[in-house]
């Protein structure tokens, strides 16, 4: 009996341990395919009496990059990938961006350009290296990548690479807490929303809105409270729709409207009727909607360079009080290691920045990726942080007041061309700067090879 059981027990953790997908290197291209670099298998060096794969730089590309087959996954339930790695004077050289540089790692094509497995160097002999994650779709890829985000020399050798399902008592986010639409989806994590959204503009917003119908009210009722009251909503939306709305382009247009239309199809109300584009025009333009009155004061009338005596009895007093965001970078001599820093404070309407808790992960059909500190409803950040995977960090410190340009384009118009289309600094200053409207004006902090640069637009 006690035999019979623990041959049961042993087939058992049989079957529990057979894997959703498990490659095999022995012939070339066989369930693989190079993106970038170069990769072999190898007879020489073996990993369980089987050939590896064998990744370098080839005379192109900076980095390695193999795809393995598609494989089948069920949405919200964990996996966790596995595989060996070798190195053999492995030495990754960083761009001085983010995100840095890393070793010999495994991911899913899926995955933000910063999720990945733990990363190897240098020269070290076989180590099992593990990712565990949640699936976001029913298909997905495997990744073998060495110096991703930079450049390396050296080489790394990969083997028993395999996808397993795992036990999910204990873990987070639990499959339940993962919500899907299409090829988004969004879960909770430490009192954030990660939201992953892709495609085309209108499409890309459908999925927003559809995902965080129940948030994107709440968020628009926290802009009226700020603005002044929720009675003046239409006076709020005539505003914007003067004001901000032809500032956009087509492309945004598109996803802002999509927004509307995929909170509203998922039940979404707000005061009664559905949610509108001009709803959310407004809620991505409540910040600079505050700023108008400094902003009109700072525009030139015509009295300018006229001197008046103001009356002996006159009050000379004024306010002189300043809520400004700060922000800092430093990189080079200035970090002890060299890499760069950037650190933000945002001063914002506590009404508001209760819900800027969205971790916005963008995938549009033309542009780079984004990862944006957000809003529900949001195009842009309102708490000025953005990432991108050409590297670029955008951040900003408040200056004075300039002049109101009513031709000019709302800043999270061109915070969010900068960050989706920007692969450099210069570029990434040039879609600040081009039609500013003066309002929410602030220094960019960007990213760059030898230090941090900021210009005033």
């Amino acid at each position: 009996m006690l035999r019979l059981a623990c041959c049961l027990l042993m087939a058992a953790l049989a079957q529990a341990a057979t894997p959703v997908f498990q490659t095999s290197f022995e012939k070339p291209g066989n369930g693989w395919a190079v993106v970038r670099g170069s990769a072999a298998p190898d007879s020489a060096v073996l990993h369980e009496g089987h050939k590896s794969l064998r990744l370098e730089r080839d005379t192109v590309s900076q980095d390695a990059c193999v795809r393995l087959a598609p494989v089948a996954l069920s949405i919200g339930k964990r996996y966790e990938l596995s595989g060996w790695v070798r190195t053999e004077n492995l030495e990754v050289r960083d761009l001085d961006r983010s995100p840095i540089a890393v070793g010999a790692a495994l991911t899913m094509a899926s995955m933000p350009f910063d999720v990945h497995s733990t990363s190897l160097g240098g020269t070290q002999p076989w180590t099992l290296l593990t990712l565990r994650f949640v699936a976001s779709r029913a298909q997905d890829q495997i990744l073998l990548t060495v110096g991703n985000g930079g450049s390396f020399r050296g080489k790394a050798w990969f083997g028993g690479v395999r996808l397993e399902e795992v036990d999910p008592s204990g873990e987070w986010p639990a499959r339940d807490a993962v919500q899907t639409f299409g090829p988004a989806y969004r879960y909770p994590a430490a009192g954030w929303v990660y939201l992953h959204i892709e495609g085309q503009p209108y499409e890309r917003g459908f999925q927003h809105g559809h995902l965080m119908a129940r948030e994107i009210p709440e968020y628009i009722e926290r802009c009226a409270a700020v603005l002044g009251s929720k009675e003046h909503w239409d006076d709020y939306r005539t505003t914007a729709n003067a004001l901000f709305l032809r500032g956009f382009d087509r492309e945004i247009l598109e996803e802002m409207r999509g927004i509307a239309e995929g909170a509203s199809d998922a039940g979404a109300r707000w005061q009664g009727r559905r949610i509108d584009l001009l709803d959310i025009v407004v809620a991505n333009t409540t910040v600079e909607m505050g700023e108008l009155a400094s902003a009109v004061s700072a525009t030139p009338t015509g009295l300018e360079g006229l001197s008046f005596d103001a009356p002996p009895y006159a009050d000379h007093k004024h306010d002189s009080v300043l809520d400004h965001c700060s922000a800092f970078a430093a990189t080079g001599p200035a970090t002890r290691d060299g890499k760069m820093v950037i650190g933000h404070v945002t001063w914002w309407p506590l009404t508001l920045a209760e819900q800027t808790n969205v971790l916005l992960d963008i995938k549009p059909a033309s542009g780079h990726r984004m990862l944006i500190q957000s809003y529900p409803g949001g195009i842009e950040s309102g708490t000025d942080w953005y990432q991108n995977d050409a590297g670029m960090v955008l951040t900003e410190t408040t200056i004075d007041q300039t002049p109101f340009n009513p031709q000019g384009t709302p800043v999270a118009f061109r915070a969010r061309m900068a960050v989706q289309y920007g692969s450099n600094i210069d570029e990434v200053v040039r879609y600040l700067g081009t039609r500013n409207n003066g309002l929410y004006q602030v220094l960019p902090f960007s990213r760059v090879t030898f230090g941090a640069v900021w210009r005033r637009l």
